[in-house]
């Protein structure tokens, strides 16, 4: 199906939706940088022309604060608090009220961009709530150093404050994911992780990606390329730490101040930073870099099939990367993610770096285009909505809609978007 067919079935499922007019809200958690959580939203606002976007606050640089397609973004108190980018992870027991808090009330379907919290929006049984999930362990520590304690010592004050906010975020995390009618996630991989954490299925719809206008590029550099504003801290550590060790290979990070975080302070002269690129600039990096590092955990894999669609081979490291890189057609896959890790993928890859073909790597990705994401998200949108009409009144859904046309209770919208 090519991407006038896509766009044509979007229009189709979204007037299946709008015969008896849902009112949709969309709910992110915060705006700080445009990782793939914030991408993954502008593909779902757009697939909802009339749908109404909050976040709890916006702190994107002033060009595109506050707006998204067009559309001015919903904001709540915290929104007025200076500087909050900086300590939000700080107030994290609060940030859990303030979702609550966020009154839905009027909407008919609610479908939550969830990083972490937004999942926790308070709905009631009248109406459908979706969650498109990109984290099913935000508050699981990947290990003791993540509470703040050693294995075999004893637990400081600090570390048991720590420990028992940790908890209580578990367990409304938990909680809150049992009140999600449908959960959609973007590999495989989290799928099994909403299962294991949640007990919940989930259907898997991969992110979409401009594969119009990524294309394979021109000569290579001799550098490898990461993206930290996809990669968590720990394992951009790992990286870093990894070509620190390796003095005769490049590295080049795609970031800026936020997500490094320090990290590129005291880097040697085979790490390069790449400082907030323009889109253009992105592409080229990606197009022509040797091979792109990618850490599968709390990655919805946009960077990855980037990447791919330039003909770019995918280094993945972490359990879900064999879902990406497909062992020595699109790229290698490590189950581990630690600095021996990188350096053992990188002398793996460069021993068969001659196989890859970079127009077999793009075929992986190429059919992952935002319209086909779009395509999939809508129709399972316009399927619980028929469904969720059908069961509440128990009569067929085109007996529903006389009934709502005869008594005036929806009113009737027509896109042609």
């Amino acid at each position: 199906m090519d991407h006038e067919q896509f766009s044509d079935s979007v229009s189709i499922a979204r007037r299946a939706i709008d015969r008896v007019a849902p009112k949709v809200a969309i709910l992110h958690d915060w705006r700080t940088i445009r990782g793939e959580a914030e991408e993954c939203l502008e593909m779902i606002v757009s697939a909802f022309p009339d749908a109404d976007v909050i976040t709890l606050f916006d702190r994107f640089p002033r060009a595109s604060r506050n707006y998204i397609d067009g559309r001015r973004i919903g904001t709540t108190l915290l929104h007025r608090l200076p500087l909050i980018q900086h300590y939000y992870r700080k107030l994290l027991p609060l940030l859990t009220l303030a979702i609550e808090q966020i009154d839905l009330s009027s909407y008919d379907v609610v479908i939550s961009n969830s990083k972490i919290l937004a999942k926790g929006v308070t709905t009631s049984h009248t109406q459908i709530h979706i969650c498109y999930c990109h984290s099913a362990t935000p508050f699981v520590p990947k290990n003791a150093s993540h509470q703040g304690e050693g294995v075999g010592r004893l637990p400081s004050m600090g570390g048991l404050v720590a420990a028992y906010f940790l908890r209580r975020l578990r367990m409304w995390d938990y909680f809150t994911s049992q009140q999600v009618d449908q959960f959609v996630v973007s590999s495989r991989h989290l799928a099994r992780q909403v299962a294991k954490y949640y007990r919940r299925d989930a259907k898997v719809i991969y992110p979409g990606i401009d594969t119009e206008r990524l294309v394979i590029g021109g000569a290579r550099y001799s550098s490898y390329l990461c993206d930290a504003a996809v990669t968590p801290h720990d394992q951009l550590r790992a990286i870093i730490q990894a070509f620190v060790g390796m003095p005769d290979r490049r590295l080049r990070v795609i970031g800026g101040p936020r997500t490094l975080d320090g990290l590129m302070e005291h880097a040697p002269g085979n790490i390069s930073l790449i400082c907030n690129p323009t889109p253009h600039e992105r592409v080229e990096n990606l197009q022509r870099a040797r091979a792109f590092l990618f850490t599968s955990d709390g990655s919805s894999g946009i960077a990855a099939f980037e990447a791919q669609c330039c003909g770019t081979p995918v280094l993945a490291l972490g359990r879900g990367g064999g879902e990406i890189a497909i062992d020595r057609m699109t790229g290698l896959h490590s189950a581990e993610q630690d600095a021996q890790a990188v350096a053992a993928i990188i002398t793996r890859f460069e021993r068969i770096e001659s196989d890859f073909i970079p127009e077999l790597i793009r075929q992986h990705a190429v059919g992952l285009s935002i319209a086909r994401f779009q395509h999939e998200f809508v129709n399972l949108v316009s399927e619980l909505w028929t469904h969720h009409l059908s069961e509440n009144s128990g009569m067929s859904h085109d007996e529903q809609v006389t009934e709502c046309v005869r008594h005036g209770r929806w009113k009737l919208r027509l896109i042609s978007k």
